[in-house]
């Protein structure tokens, strides 16, 4: 050995090789970290590492004479073990290990038996069915001792390994490692997270390289404990196994990596204590099958399913806790993965997620009160976050569903929001904090002293932050405090009015006083008494950090419902001082008739002038909405007049047609039928609005013609609007609410007759087709169906249909509709206290209305009403386009890729739509990539393809990042990935394998799927295929296709054309789903 040679030992000390199975192993990524630190040695290292997995096949003596060539062709290469055929390879293993289950020690015939089974391709098997008692439990024994003896980290260990393979990797010291090497969590469930993070994927993908030994005979084992009946649970097998699993770092990666795609004892994995935590956290994470032919339906199941499956393994965790056999710890982990904001996402949609997360809520909440506390404890220990925070949020919600805060501790409950509230960020909100939440929020900061309720009721901390305004009036940072403040406000009066809301006992002085002071603060806009206009128009407005709750409005009028009348007087008095009067017109739909009048008459005050100070045109244009949706007709006419002159830098699109609808909408509920017929497009409007403009005038007029109780005319309009433009859903809404009125226009309550049953009933189902068919429909066009189909139901006598109807309408603000036909159908179904109870509940909420009255006189007298139809005075496009767009940057990826495709597709199904396109762009620049210097290697296509989809997946936020280790191949080994598709820089989505066809891949394809429209090396292809192979081409070239007769000839293939459809359906297009230019 050279002098300043390393030793083998040194090496494997400073963790430069690993020893596995007597086999030496070198991580791929020292190759040039080694050549660094022993650059004498590097070439005998890289040597090393690339025959590392050599394999040189001998013939067993006496030699046979068939199987010596076979042998000599492997071992030359000319002959691959891909196209070396047994009929029984499971039969075969099989009896390969009865011929050395006898011998000793058993280490080395199950090492000899596991290269022969790789030989085999793993074929699997069910071991007790295969083989007598003593071989299964020579097996059994074999393998638990090889798993035992292995020399793999344990947790104790493990941080330090990854650190030395960090330093390694990328040539830095071990010190800065260490240091940037987040800590090994305490609990198995986080452990299996922090190994799947992203950061340290690279690390257990390199060394698991050499264990798809140990991943093949723990399946084996896996297959015994499914095929076991009537035995102990959890089987004896696993529990010996888990134990190993959650010891041995590398194995517990292992057995988390695509847990849906392979078979588990999850019964077994549930009722062994020690893991039941952290089997809910995989049901949690569980891949749920696609289809995009199946469609909704396929995936509306597997989602019901895996609730039901979630619901159950809750269940038993709660069972097995109440009994001491699973830690308090790990149940706290696993509700601070699932509520909080790291990788643990669900590939459920939102909606079934948020149902499992409630699911766990309701079920630990029934757990001792004892171990309760000490899980609430253990989760707030990593902290909690804010109201804008999942972990905080989910924590009340278990604190709410349990039904007490006795013996809780409240401060880190009461600190984590005081922070939040104080520092007002830009993400800060309330959205997630319901009514429960708020409410056990309060009684923790109640039973916790006098202390945390004053911080509690007062965490604004204005003198402070307006100081800091104060020192610098004009900067960015005092216009970012002041922002900031208004965020704070809105938040903590939020919540205060959820509190007031939820309470079922007097509210208390104190807390009425709390609440005053919050909507004070931020009623106007006067920083000598440190106040700021928290209510302006602009929280609502379309621009970015638009407020995404409910108004604010709501919970204002929600909590002046529920005051005593001396407190709603104190309440009311503060909510007056607000200076928006958009904010106080959005009020008027939530409040008591008895405070209307009221409120209606500050807005009239509230002039351009005496208002909030706005900034944007969007702002302005928000403000003109409001007042118009509240029907405050005369002051919105004072606010357009002054966006007219407001000015801006340069020519805004779309101004001048937004101004036009705001005018045909004051026309219209002033009732100016004439002005309104007879108003011609506007000067102003530019030529590429002037179609727009003459469709809003259409619409509105057939609005007029609604309102005028003529629907034949508004019918032939909105038919007209609906055929050109039906993208638009108000053209349908109304249209559908012209054929109603024309059906009941002799009296909205009575019976039809029998001719106009039956259109009664095709409306009603073109209705629920529209609604089906548009999940993201608007409310404002939504609700406006349902309440015609509801009011068609009653004329054709089926109340039962009708109540269905009015039940899926989902608003937040009282409608005397809702209530009026909600109480007629309770009436026509023989519930006449019902139906009576939900008139006076809507006299409470909204005074005695005209259709409040006619309802009531309908129920005692039979007399008949002539009253308006529900209709959609919202017909302008870009706003729910906008709030369409927003909504699917929100949805999960799964409900994105359904939301983008034609039909309902999967993740896969959306990305290979993509790939198609993106290869097809490749092959079109292949010219311009070897002027540019660009050879072929795989590495060059990767990088096209990846800047490709990135412009193309922009849309939905997600992005394709750098080659990675990684992966899996079609025998579940692991590999590299070319492409990795991934949403936010965080969650991976899918992985593509991008390859260049060479000698490797001749005769490898049963068959090659060609969607794209460019001229390609077709022999190659051709050469690339198995005898009786397909080459099936659907895209169209614009050259001939040529074709060499021998390489066709040769081996029996073909080559054949079709249309695309019938492959949307085909998954594999060959064993290693490689091919190159081609998008399958």
């Amino acid at each position: 050995m050279q002098a300043g040679a390393p030793s083998f030992e040194n090496l494997r000390s400073q963790g430069w090789i690993q020893v596995i199975q007597d086999r030496v192993v070198i991580p791929v990524d020292y190759v040039r970290a080694f050549q660094r630190e022993y650059p004498g040695y590097a070439e005998a290292f890289d040597w090393l590492q690339k025959k590392q997995y050599s394999v040189r096949y001998l013939p067993r003596m006496p030699v046979d004479s068939e199987i010596e060539p076979v042998i000599e062709s492997l071992n030359t290469g000319s002959l691959s073990l891909d196209e070396l055929r047994s009929p029984r390879p499971d039969w075969v293993a099989s009896r390969r290990w009865e011929q050395l289950c006898s011998e000793q020690p058993l280490n080395a015939p199950l090492a000899r038996w596991l290269e022969d089974w790789k030989l085999l391709r793993w074929p699997s098997f069910v071991p007790q069915r295969t083989w007598s008692a003593y071989a299964l439990e020579r097996f059994h024994s074999a393998v638990f001792s090889l798993i035992e003896s292995e020399p793999l980290a344990d947790w104790d260990h493990i941080h330090e390994e990854i650190a030395t393979y960090m330093a390694h990797q990328q040539g830095a010291s071990i010190e800065l490692a260490r240091k940037s090497l987040p800590a090994v969590p305490s609990t198995l469930v986080e452990r299996y997270i922090w190994s799947n993070t992203y950061g340290l994927e690279r690390f257990f993908l390199a060394r698991i390289w050499p264990l798809e030994g140990h991943t093949a005979l723990i399946s084996l084992l896996i297959r015994d404990i499914q095929d076991t009946e009537n035995c102990p649970a959890p089987h004896p097998l696993w529990a010996r196994l888990y134990p190993l699993i959650a010891r041995k770092t590398e194995l517990l990666f292992l057995f988390g990596l695509q847990p849906s795609a392979r078979s588990l004892p999850i019964a077994d994995m549930l009722l062994l204590g020690s893991s039941t935590a952290l089997t809910c956290l995989l049901l949690w994470q569980w891949s749920l099958p696609g289809d995009a032919l199946a469609g909704n339906e396929l995936r509306e199941s597997s989602e019901r399913l895996k609730e039901d499956a979630f619901l159950n393994a809750a269940e038993v965790l709660r069972y097995l806790g109440d009994n001491d056999e699973v830690e308090v710890a790990e149940v706290a982990a696993l509700l601070r993965v699932i509520f909080g904001d790291g990788i643990a996402r669900t590939g459920s949609s939102e909606e079934s997620s948020e149902r499992m997360r409630q699911t766990l809520i309701q079920t630990l909440s029934e757990i001792g009160r004892t171990k309760l506390i000490s899980i609430l404890e253990g989760a707030a220990q990593s902290g909690l976050g804010g109201p804008a925070e999942g972990m905080f949020t989910g924590l009340l919600s278990l604190v709410d569903a349990s039904g007490d805060v006795n013996g809780i501790s409240g401060a880190p409950f009461v600190t984590a929001y005081g922070n939040a509230v104080v520092t007002g960020h830009f993400r800060i909100s309330a959205r997630q904090m319901d009514k429960g939440q708020s409410l056990s929020l309060y009684n923790l900061a109640r039973q916790s002293g006098a202390g945390y309720i004053s911080s509690f009721f007062d965490p604004l901390n204005l003198a402070s932050r307006f100081a800091a305004v104060s020192a610098d009036p004009n900067s960015i940072e005092a216009l970012q405090t002041l922002d900031s403040i208004k965020r704070s406000i809105r938040v903590h009066v939020r919540v205060l009015c959820r509190i007031v809301a939820r309470l079922d006992t007097e509210v208390p002085q104190d807390l009425v006083a709390a609440l005053v002071s919050a909507v004070r603060s931020g009623s106007s806009n006067r920083l000598d008494r440190k106040q700021v206009d928290a209510f302006a128009a602009g929280f609502d407005s379309e621009r970015p950090g638009k407020d995404r709750d409910r108004p604010i409005s709501a919970d204002l009028g929600e909590a002046l419902t529920a005051l005593s009348d001396e407190q709603r007087q104190q309440l009311l008095t503060t909510i007056l001082m607000i200076e928006e009067p958009a904010t106080l017109a959005q009020l008027l739909s939530y409040v008591p008739s008895v405070l209307q009048t009221l409120i209606r008459d500050r807005i009239k005050v509230l002039t351009p002038g005496y208002s909030s100070r706005l900034l944007m045109l969007t702002e302005e244009q928000t403000r003109i909405e409001h007042l118009l949706n509240a029907g405050v007709t005369d002051i919105a006419a004072l606010f357009l007049d002054k966006e007219n002159e407001l000015e801006t830098l340069g020519k805004v699109p779309g101004r001048s047609l937004q101004r036009l609808r705001f005018r045909l909408r004051l026309l219209l509920q002033t009732e100016r039928w004439e002005e309104l017929d007879n108003l011609p497009v506007p000067d102003d409007i530019s030529d590429l609005d002037k179609a727009s403009a003459q469709d809003a005038l259409e619409f509105y007029r057939g609005l007029s013609l609604l309102a005028r109780r003529q629907p034949v005319q508004a019918a032939d309009i909105f038919h007209r609007l609906h055929v050109r433009h039906r993208e638009i859903p108000a053209y349908f809404t109304n249209l559908h609410a012209a054929k109603t009125l024309a059906l009941v226009i002799d009296n909205n309550f009575g019976f039809l007759d029998s001719d106009r049953r039956q259109q009664a009933r095709e409306l009603i189902a073109a209705g629920r087709r529209q609604v089906n068919s548009h999940r993201n429909l608007a409310e404002t066009d939504r609700t406006p169906i349902l309440l015609n189909s509801a009011l068609l139901s009653l004329a054709i006598q089926r109340p039962n249909q009708a109540l269905d109807l009015l039940s899926a309408i989902k608003s937040d603000r009282p409608s005397e509709t809702l209530y009026a036909y909600r109480a007629l159908a309770l009436h026509r179904l023989g519930n006449p206290g019902a139906a009576l109870g939900t008139l006076q509940e809507a006299e409470n909420r909204l005074g005695k209305t005209q259709l409040v009255e006619a309802v009531a006189n309908q129920i005692n007298a039979g007399t008949p009403f002539f009253g308006p139809i529900s209709s959609s005075t919202d017909e302008d496009p870009v706003p729910w386009i906008r709030r369409a767009t927003e909504k699917l940057l929100t949805l999960d990826a799964v409900d994105q890729a359904r939301a983008l495709s034609p039909t309902d597709a999967t993740i896969g199904d959306f990305l290979l739509r993509h790939l198609r396109k993106a290869s097809a762009g490749v092959t079109q620049l292949r010219p311009m990539m070897r002027k540019l210097g660009l050879d072929s290697s795989e590495d060059d296509v990767t990088s096209v393809l990846q800047g490709i989809l990135n412009a193309r997946l922009r849309l939905v936020s997600w992005a394709l990042g750098d080659q990675s280790k990684g992966g899996w191949t079609a025998q579940e080994n692991p590999g590299e990935r070319d492409l990795i598709v991934k949403r936010d820089t965080a969650n991976l989505l899918r992985q593509i394998e991008v390859a260049i066809a060479n000698g490797k891949a001749a005769r490898s394809f049963d068959f090659i799927l060609s969607t794209v429209s460019a001229d390609l090396p077709w022999d190659g292809y051709v050469a690339a295929l198995r005898p009786q192979g397909q080459l099936c081409i659907v895209g169209v070239p614009e050259k001939p296709i040529a074709f060499s007769a021998f390489n066709l000839m040769f081996g029996e293939k073909a080559v054949v054309g079709g249309q695309p459809a019938p492959f949307t359906r085909y998954n594999k297009c060959s064993r290693s789903q490689r091919s190159t230019g081609s998008s399958q």
